[in-house]
């Protein structure tokens, strides 16, 4: 098995199609220090002092992907950024990423080169801790953002364990330049408080940590509510962590809960060093116990807090946290803002933060902000026309209100024009300068840029040129990292379920708006191999640089490189590549994506392979599919040249689906999947090959060809796995706007009685909140059926999620209920519609929430 560990110190993130800038930025003692979640203890979520990026350069021709770093698992922490360090006898401006693979990870943050890494052992498994809802797939190890030291040049953090079946939870103190432990590191981490102690299995470590005043700050919550735990704060001597100088818990003796979470992030810290936190659902009584409560601490933290607000409806709130959100504090007032899942906004007073009263609340301000839940911490900017304030609930529109010097004008000085799921948010401007403003939000497999003077203005989002830009899976309450003119986005493993494909996606200005490099001009370009005749339309060295008329990797989501120097034999191969695309790969579970094809119109894919690893048959074995059809099967390398470092080519006709693309995508059977390059000629006509495209596939296939119920017969124009990765024959995620990603569950989906159901994997998968699907490409006025494919696997009862759905400008489900349809959770249901496609050849199907969030697991289209 290729070992990560073994290749890292070769290993460089790739460069997407358009390279870097050639004269990046100089490193320097004074740029901006991304050095905590939210950049500072305020917690604002604002770079101010970003001179590159402004609302003029960043768009679709002059911006998008520079490089992608892969790592060993999970980023659920916010990058870190620290300018000018010197590591490895050079100056770097360092980015740091930590995975739930209990690894830690320096990159150049200009090219993407690995400085360090370094690993702490075995993560817990998510599902030992986690009673009831996924919502951490794969294994829990660093959760959360560490905190840096800019003085000491240390990084502090918490790793999870289980070894040997012992639960534990551990804080590190490690030297930035070089992953070295200092300062009394490693401590196994313990707290006792008011006769409870912190559980290091039932106790989820999600906040950031927090330094202040020299004392390192960490905070505890649950898994889902699972079990008698505390919310907990702990600080330790940053100087050395072996003392542990403060702990407080804020329930006590038989009570429990008031778990500290607050979407990830840290304590905010005023200028007199007093804590700021705010509590989950918990036991409440302002003497020892304050579940659902913004609190005030001194910096020794007991006997507790020095004032507090708790909603005077606390008793009857449930789960709806008032911590569910960060807190922030008003540079230049006394003043704090926060939010829970209610999406109501909280301004207080911190010289008076009216504690509890049962007849009402005595706040500065509050106000219905969001429709949903509010579950990150709101942004602030001193805009050119005064201060403002930025949040953005879930199913809810991105809005930002004004700031008179007292209160919020609670009418939006604007919204975007679509509304996501759960958007972590950050800003970057320079300074209060009109047109430098811009607001960054991950959602589902987006990024999106807005103009902060006008969210209605999307200047830019990763879907706009997929092939080139594509996220992955953003990381859940990791607000994207602006600095230094660039991007840094935290991702999920690209399935959500394996580590595999997760990477730092980094975004900036790019070299040329030349994006897209064709070979079928140049005069080396490769001829077709056997039976093909055609033209190069794209070659791509797959892991590696430009090897003319190959580019160098492009259009691709998930897995990573190698490369080698060994001479490849490719005596007997028609055509063949350049030796040095044999010499590199791209190994692991991925997709190459191909965009800018004309659509329904016949191909050749040529895929170039070279065993560089394994020196027997037997040891790697991959499937492939193109566009929905799986073309080779438990495919070995080393079998089918004969030998290692021996070329290979396969080759098979498919023609581009209805959005002008082909999808090339592997998944692993024994070891990882590798491909050293792909070649894309026209073939002219249409295919006749087994490796059909998803618009037109086959009717034979169970799972797409004929409609349930009434329907007798038809085939599948296109069918989208929601909020998923592809499932043969359903494509990847694709044709939406808004919404976000469900959590995607295991549990298997019931699907008797259902005729043609999908796969397994599309019911696992969805789509929540307020979006539309607009599907391209059909026969204007042209007869079509709708397929949607739904199964409830969050909520447990009727009336928990209702939502309407029109197809065409047509109502067709009102106040549709999943679980009341299906008759339970985790059972598939097919809702079925005859339409036609509109004048300029679409479905347009618009989901709209009424209780809770709208859901759909996929979308399917046959004629």
């Amino acid at each position: 098995m290729h070992s990560i560990n073994g290749l890292v110190k070769r290993l460089m993130c790739r460069l997407a199609p358009a390279v870097l800038l050639l004269a990046a930025l100089a490193p320097s003692a004074h740029a901006f220090t991304a050095w905590t979640h939210g950049y500072n203890n305020q917690r604002t979520g604002a770079n101010t002092t970003e001179t590159t990026l402004t609302t003029s350069n960043v768009n679709v021709n002059t911006f998008g992907k520079l490089f992608s770093c892969p790592v060993d698992g999970s980023l659920y922490a916010e990058p870190l950024y620290i300018p000018g360090l010197t590591v490895n006898g050079g100056t770097h401006n360092v980015v740091f990423s930590e995975t739930m693979e209990n690894s830690v990870y320096a990159f150049d943050a200009d090219n993407g080169t690995q400085l360090w890494h370094t690993n702490y052992g075995t993560p817990v498994p998510s599902g030992n801790v986690q009673c009831c809802c996924q919502d951490i797939v794969g294994d829990i190890g660093i959760l959360s953002t560490p905190v840096i030291d800019t003085s000491t040049n240390t990084m502090y953090l918490v790793h999870r364990n289980l070894i040997n079946g012992v639960y534990s939870q551990t804080l590190r103190a490690i030297d930035i330049t070089t992953g070295a432990d200092k300062f009394g590191s490693p401590v196994q981490i313990t707290a006792t408080y008011g006769g409870v102690s912190m559980d290091p299995k039932l106790n989820n470590q999600r906040s950031a940590l927090t330094l202040s005043n020299g004392v390192v700050y960490i905070t505890w919550a649950s898994s889902n509510d699972c079990g008698n735990y505390h919310g907990f704060v702990v600080g330790y001597q940053a100087s050395n962590i072996a003392v542990q100088k403060y702990v407080w818990s804020d329930t006590t003796g038989t009570n429990d809960q008031g778990g500290i979470w607050m979407a990830g992030q840290g304590l905010d810290v005023d200028s007199g060093g007093n804590l700021y936190l705010a509590t989950g659902n918990g036991f409440y009584d302002g003497t020892a116990n304050f579940g659902e409560t913004i609190m005030k601490l001194p910096a020794a933290l007991a006997p507790g807090p020095l004032d507090w607000f708790t909603p005077s409806n606390e008793a009857s709130m449930g789960d709806g946290d008032i911590g569910s959100a960060g807190c922030m504090l008003m540079p230049g007032t006394a003043d704090l803002v926060g939010g829970g899942k209610d999406g109501r906004l909280w301004l207080l007073n911190t010289a008076n933060m009216g504690k509890f009263s049962a007849s009402g609340n005595n706040v500065v301000q509050e106000f219905q902000a969001v429709s949903g839940e509010l579950l990150n911490t709101p942004v602030y900017w001193a805009s050119p026309s005064g201060p403002q304030i930025y949040d953005w609930g879930t199913g809810d529109d991105c809005q930002t209100w004004a700031f008179n010097g007292t209160t919020f004008n609670t009418t939006p000085t604007s919204k975007s024009s679509f509304n996501a799921g759960d958007v972590p948010i950050s800003l970057s401007a320079n300074g209060s300068a009109s047109g430098t403003g811009i607001l960054w939000g991950e959602e589902g497999a987006e990024i999106h840029a807005l103009n902060a003077q006008n969210l209605s203005q999307e200047l830019w989002n990763s879907q706009m040129n997929s092939g080139r830009d594509a996220l992955g899976y953003y990381a859940k309450w990791a607000p994207p990292t602006v600095a230094n003119g660039k991007v840094y986005c935290s991702t999920f493993a690209q399935n959500a379920l394996t580590s595999s494909a997760t990477h730092l996606v980094v975004y900036g200005l790019l070299a040329s708006s030349s994006t897209t490099t064709t070979s079928s001009s140049s005069s080396s370009s490769s001829s077709s191999s056997t039976s093909s005749t055609g033209s190069d339309v794209i070659a791509i060295n797959c892991g590696g640089a430009a090897a003319s008329p190959f580019v160098a990797d492009v259009d691709f989501v998930g897995g990573a490189t190698q490369a080698v120097t060994n001479t490849i034999t490719t005596t007997g191969v028609t055509s063949p590549a350049p030796q040095a695309v044999y010499q590199s790969n791209r190994y692991g579970t991925y997709t190459y994506t191909i965009p800018g094809l004309t659509a329904g119109h016949a191909y050749t894919v040529r895929l170039h392979f070279a065993e560089c690893y394994w020196t027997a048959a037997g040891k790697r074995q991959f499937n492939v599919t193109i566009n929905g059809s799986q073309v080779l099967t438990s495919f070995d390398i080393f079998a089918t040249a004969g030998a290692e470092y021996k070329a290979n080519v396969q080759q098979f006709g498919t023609n581009a689906n209805s959005s002008g693309q082909i999808v090339i995508t592997t998944t692993n059977v024994i070891d990882n999947a590798q491909i050293n390059g792909i070649e894309i000629q026209n073939s002219g006509g249409s295919s006749s090959s087994s490796s059909s495209s998803s618009s037109s596939s086959s009717s034979s296939s169970s799972s797409s060809a004929s409609s349930s119920t009434s329907t007798t017969g038809g085939t599948t124009v296109i069918a989208i796995s929601c909020g998923g990765t592809a499932a043969s024959p359903y494509v990847a995620d694709t044709d939406f706007s808004g919404g976000g990603i469900n959590n995607p569950t295991t549990h298997a989906i019931t699907t008797t009685g259902l005729t043609n159901p999908a796969p397994q994997e599309v019911y696992q998968h969805g789509r929540v909140g307020n979006f539309t699907y607009t599907i391209p490409g059909l026969t204007a006025g042209g007869a079509y059926t709708v397929r949607l494919h739904f199964a409830e696997t969050y909520f447990t009862a009727v009336g928990s999620r209702t939502f309407n759905v029109s197809i065409n400008g047509t109502q067709d489900l009102a106040a549709f209920d999943i679980y009341k349809t299906a008759g339970g959770e985790f059972i598939g249901n097919i809702q079925q519609f005859n339409t036609n496609a509109t004048s300029g050849g679409q479905i347009v199907i618009v989901f709209s929430s009424v209780v809770n969030q709208s859901l759909v697991s996929g979308v399917q289209i046959t004629h």
